[in-house]
């Protein structure tokens, strides 16, 4: 069998055939090179230059974020991806477009104008003083590094610029601007007369008829609102307390009978929200270090919970007993 196989090896279809794996391995390993450098995958292409879909990805994370912060009550099966979808890349599309028209016009913002900009931003402030800390961890949570979110602010910035062009500019026909100039520039020439009423009064004479006449055409205007005269006691649960006295049996008596309403314990909690990921653990480092220096915990909530509706009220989640948080939460709230 053996030295079949080495004959058939020998012959001319073998030979065709191990060509054909030649070429077909040889055009799928430039492929693989080819795809290696070919960068990220785009989502589109606008005049040449590619929206990859990391930078697409990334903007439809916080445009989901954004909108949950604006629900009275977030809830994430509420929202609609595949709108949000498409509402991030029509953004993206058009500030493509005006970011490239401010590039044939020559606009742009030096290094200089960026870090002007950035100092002067009060969400990166502390004290009315520009905070590089919070500078770092603001960008960060935002999923940003520091150099990709300068280069959007600059991006953006200038998009702004050209936006407020477009819609602070204005078409005029020549036959509007001739009628308003002609409008701008008319004058009125006038003059008062003044007639006092004692120089008519000795004049007219008005009848009780026309007197009653007027008032019945006119009743509405002489009319007052209506008017009660009234007078009430105001009863107080704390002006009846105090006329009461509890003897300690009563109160002993009342507490035994709802003893088992009493009996459940609750812990108040507050807590800081942050997203797990590589930048988690320099996070909580920098909540740490903030709070050893005396940084208030609420005013940390607020800058760096992604718990939208306890931030507002410095992390704060109230009151809760049992079976309320997930396990290791519950422990160490009770511990």
């Amino acid at each position: 069998m053996l030295q079949d196989i080495r004959e058939n090896a020998q012959g001319t279809i073998a030979k065709i055939i191990i060509g054909l794996l030649i070429v077909s391995l040889s055009i799928w390993g430039m492929d693989a090179i080819i795809g290696g450098f070919s960068g990220e995958p785009e989502v589109a292409t606008v005049n040449g230059e590619d929206i990859t879909e990391r930078e697409f990805l990334r903007l439809v994370q916080m445009e989901s974020q954004r909108r949950l912060s604006r629900m009275e009550n977030p809830d994430p099966s509420l929202l609609n991806e595949d709108q949000i979808r498409k509402d991030v890349l029509e953004s993206l599309i058009q500030q493509r477009v005006l970011i490239q028209d401010a590039d044939s016009q020559g606009l742009a913002l030096t290094d200089a104008d960026i870090d002007a900009l950035i100092t002067q931003m009060p969400q990166f402030q502390v004290e009315g003083q520009f905070n590089r800390d919070r500078f770092v961890s603001t960008v960060r949570n935002l999923g940003m590094g520091v150099a990709e979110f300068r280069e959007a602010m600059r991006k953006q910035y200038v998009v702004n610029q050209i936006r407020a062009g477009i819609v602070q500019s204005g078409v005029a026909a020549n036959e509007n601007v001739s009628q308003l100039l002609r409008i701008q520039n008319q004058t009125r020439d006038f003059r008062v007369v003044t007639v006092p009423e004692s120089a008519v009064a000795d004049q007219v004479e008005i009848t009780e008829d026309e007197v009653q006449a007027f008032y019945d055409e006119n009743s509405s205007a002489f009319k007052q609102p209506e008017q009660v005269d009234a007078a009430y006691i105001t009863l107080s649960l704390g002006a009846l307390a105090e006329s009461i006295e509890i003897s300690e049996d009563e109160l002993q008596a009342y507490y035994e009978a709802r003893a088992d309403d009493l009996a459940r314990e609750e812990r108040r909690a507050a807590h800081i929200l942050i997203e797990d990921g590589e930048d988690a653990d320099q996070t909580m480092a920098t909540l740490q270090q903030k709070l050893a220096d005396g940084t208030p915990f609420a005013d940390l909530a607020k800058e760096y919970s992604i718990d939208t509706v306890s931030a507002e009220e410095g992390g704060d989640l109230g009151y809760a007993g049992r079976g309320v948080y997930n396990e290791a939460f519950e422990e160490a709230l009770f511990a």
